[in-house]
């Protein structure tokens, strides 16, 4: 602040992670993003927490006396307009915690790789600091860890079912989603007119408050979930609920969401539009120096491993009833433009600890950057919620050339040597283009390639939104053989989960046989865990199959949880 003669600041981050000047990084990329704009922002990484609001007893924690606390938090003084606070990139109860309840002693996102620098529900907790250090400031929150608590939603760690998080949230606003210009927007309110600006706010896209009864009904058109009290007390109207908005959140036209709680209401506003190629060229044109602040003096995990990486999407239409991407960043793929891509990786090559490589051109999904929906151009646009599942959508426009256009220009640049696709890609996707999986088989992945097939029984498969194993064999063989042409022996990477809902003992020897013939020796699987407003965490909680409402098996003794993760890596300690 000195060195730019800043006196205050407009905005005041709080984030989770530890600093890493780095797009991939939310709170690193909207500081930027708003500071292009003139507005002078400054973020605390993992201040110190209260000892009693530490998550364990017995394992070294940045923790401190209040005093100590908020001294960190106010080491950059009150800011003009508000404080804007984020657990950080991982919601910070799967970030704190294995799907066993164990808790990790790692954190990929702090310095030296060592847990216990955030606490449990970080959102809360910071929130709850602000509120001491700056009297009357108004707060405002986001990242995955309150948006997918927006509505009520069951919490997996205390195994109920909670209101929206802003019951219990010491915020005036939630921002959900990738929400840049919704943000600027609010700091252009704040500086037109601090007084009525949140006031105004609450009627921005991706926003979601708390308001009485009486006057959410006054919003319209609007659709009514089943209240608080109704979903506590019966499984199926939660499935309907969760259901319910889901649709919502995908239509066309979303309206503005209701859900009660007694004698108040979230209202949950609808996700904006997507994004123009322009706005998101302009996001990350930004002048990021990749690298953690100056003060750490051991390194960061997540550092080294996206250093350089470069974004290319948004978005995934895979729906997966288990993940929460699309919840969060939408449906709908937002691409950047190559020209945007091909200007960063110039100046990335200007760095010194630059060799050559770049780590990964992607999003959520590799091969999904550039596609569109062919009815998106017309006046009646898609309903479904995957264009992938039950089968390929034939209004998807699937054949992957922005993808294998991008990739080649890339490859032209000066000073790049190798380029590595490392964000997984959807295989399903991958076979309907061939000249793509060449490519990319060829050229861009360092012997092996992840893929996640999840499981090998159809009927599992089908309650995660996932193709058939068959279509997995399919593209095992087409790699192996382009492999095979090209003179290179590769790998496949599978990734397998366990303890889905619905999956039983036997299901799980299926997936065992199958990794016994492939001669597999799994290192990454991952057991199941239920995540807030996603269609598979409903069927967990609830024991029901979201697509016939029978009851269905659902693995909850941790016993029989590791009795499963045992079938998939048998050599591992548990």
């Amino acid at each position: 602040m000195k060195a730019r003669n800043w006196q205050n600041l407009d905005v005041l981050f709080i984030s989770g992670d530890a600093y890493i000047d780095h797009p991939s990084f939310g709170i690193s990329l909207l500081a930027r993003f708003l500071d292009s704009y003139g507005f002078k922002t400054g973020i605390i990484s993992q201040p110190r927490f209260p000892q009693e609001w530490s998550p364990v007893k017995d394992f070294p924690q940045h923790t401190g006396t209040i005093d100590e606390c908020l001294q960190d938090i106010s080491m950059l003084g009150r800011p003009k307009y508000f404080a804007a606070v984020s657990s950080g990139v991982v919601d910070s109860m799967i970030n704190n915690y294995t799907a066993n309840k164990k808790f990790r002693r790692t954190d990929e996102y702090s310095e030296d790789g060592k847990g216990g620098k955030r606490p449990d529900r970080a959102s809360e907790i910071y929130c709850r600091l602000c509120r001491l250090a700056f009297r009357n400031l108004p707060i405002i929150t986001g990242g995955t860890e309150v948006a997918m608590r927006r509505l009520a939603h069951y919490d997996y760690w205390d195994n109920r079912i909670y209101p929206s998080i802003l019951q219990r949230l010491d915020s005036d606003l939630i921002i959900y989603g990738m929400a840049e210009y919704t943000l600027l927007e609010i700091c252009r309110l704040f500086q037109q007119d601090p007084y009525l600006a949140l006031f105004k706010a609450k009627k921005l896209y991706n926003t979601a408050y708390l308001e009485s009864k009486e006057n959410a009904r006054k919003k319209t058109p609007y659709l009514l979930l089943p209240s608080y009290e109704e979903i506590k007390n019966s499984k199926k109207k939660f499935m309907k609920s969760v259901i319910l908005y889901q649709k919502e959140f995908h239509s066309p036209a979303p309206r503005i969401t209701l859900q009660e709680f007694y004698n108040s209401c979230v209202i949950v506003n609808p996700p904006s539009p997507p994004l123009s190629v322009e706005q998101l060229d302009y996001i990350y044109n930004q002048k990021f120096t990749r690298a953690p602040h100056f003060l750490y003096k051991k390194k960061i995990p997540a550092e080294e491993m996206i250093r350089f990486s470069i974004t290319s999407h948004r978005g995934c239409f895979g729906g997966c009833t288990f993940c929460s991407i699309a919840m969060h960043h939408g449906k709908h793929i937002q691409s950047r433009s190559i020209n945007s891509i091909l200007n960063e990786i110039s100046k990335l090559t200007e760095h010194p600890l630059f060799r050559g490589n770049i780590s990964d051109i992607g999003g959520p999904t590799a091969n999904m950057y550039g596609i569109k929906c062919k009815k998106e151009l017309h006046e009646n646009p898609c309903l479904r919620s995957s264009c992938l599942f039950p089968d390929i959508c034939r209004h998807l426009d699937s054949l992957n050339t922005d993808g294998l256009i991008l990739l080649k220009k890339v490859s032209k640049l000066p000073k790049i040597k190798k380029i590595f696709i490392a964000s997984g890609i959807r295989y399903d996707l991958a076979l309907l283009h061939e000249n793509y999986l060449i490519n990319l088989i060829e050229n861009h992945i360092s012997g092996q390639i992840k893929t996640a097939p999840e499981h090998v029984v159809d009927s599992i498969l089908k309650l995660m939104g996932k193709p058939s194993f068959s279509k997995f064999e399919l593209f095992q063989k087409k790699f192996l053989q382009i492999s095979k042409n090209c003179g290179k022996k590769q790998y496949i990477i599978p990734y397998f989960m366990s303890n889905f809902p619905g999956c039983t003992d036997e299901d799980m020897k299926q997936i065992q046989k199958i990794i016994n013939k492939n001669q597999w020796n799994l290192q990454q699987v991952q057991s199941y865990i239920p995540l807030p407003m996603t269609i598979a965490g409903a069927m967990y909680y609830t024991n029901l199959n979201f697509y016939t409402n029978q009851q269905i098996y659902i693995s909850k003794n941790f016993n029989n949880k590791k009795k499963q993760q045992k079938l998939l890596q048998p050599k591992k300690k548990l």
